[in-house]
């Protein structure tokens, strides 16, 4: 493996928490599932998570070109993958209750990830985005002092 991300798997039956969601203002164990496809099975530890934020914030494992088309968002706020949120490119995904948040402002070689085993629902998700949103400017106000 080129990045040595050797606690990497895919599936959602190797995570080692369970997912949970919102159902009638109750919190429902929905479990791991068996996700297999691509787009929400990537189960990988900090470490692993930590070697793939350091690729990504230098522009490793693809061309110069590559990554700028990447993050040219010529789709208004959507480039090839990653999205623009207000000082950060971001990208995310969700599967069952699982949910992740890559976040990142290569400017200042900094990357955010925040990683979720409940879903947020109604009101709470808003208020929540709205927070965190809010958290992640201030904190590049605090790098810029």
């Amino acid at each position: 493996m080129p990045l040595g991300l050797t606690h990497t798997l895919l599936g959602t039956n190797n995570s080692q928490s369970q997912s949970y969601q919102y159902h009638n203002h109750e919190i429902v164990t929905v479990g791991k599932g068996a996700h297999q496809l691509g787009d929400g099975c990537i189960v990988m530890n900090l470490t692993d998570l930590i070697k793939y934020s350091q690729a990504v914030i230098n522009q490793r494992l693809l061309k110069s070109q590559t990554w700028r088309l990447a993050f040219d968002l010529k789709f208004g706020k959507y480039g090839m993958g990653w999205m623009k949120i207000n000082s950060w490119f971001w990208h995310s995904g969700q599967i069952l209750g699982y949910w992740s948040d890559f976040f990142l402002a290569p400017d200042r070689q900094t990357a955010m990830v925040w990683l979720y085993n409940i879903s947020p629902s109604g009101d709470a998700e808003k208020q929540w985005l709205n927070a965190t949103d809010a958290w992640r400017e201030s904190y590049l106000s605090w790098l810029n002092q």
